[in-house]
């Protein structure tokens, strides 16, 4: 019904959209505002937040996440026994094992099992 109107609002949905995009210097500079900002309101805390960001957008920091594994089955014999005398030494009061039963196993071949 209202084709200028139509077309007016469309051309400030463009400029929205444009105005709005984000891109690199762009955001770094608007971050470095957020910082000088903070810094004369003496907010430190969210000046650092905004100088760290910065930096990971710059690719200064990078999250890394390492997710280790360890398997009984790879260890040798002493290992394993310093292991398990680590574990009942962290689970000691007063001389007696906290829900720990302690059971000595003998030693068998690869023969023996079979």
């Amino acid at each position: 019904m209202f084709p200028l109107v139509v077309e007016a609002i469309e051309n400030l949905q463009k400029e929205y959209a444009e105005a709005s995009k984000i891109d690199f210097v762009r955001h770094a500079r608007e971050l470095a505002r957020l910082r000088d900002t903070a810094v004369t309101n003496g907010q430190l805390g969210p000046a650092v937040q905004a100088e760290f960001r910065r930096g990971q957008l710059a690719g200064f920091y990078v999250d890394r996440k390492e997710v280790v594994t360890a398997s009984l089955d790879n260890m040798t014999r002493p290992e394993l026994e310093a292991k398990l005398k680590e574990i009942r030494d962290h689970n000691i009061i007063n001389g007696e094992a906290i829900g720990v039963e302690v059971k000595e196993i003998e030693e068998k071949t690869v023969k023996e099992i079979k």
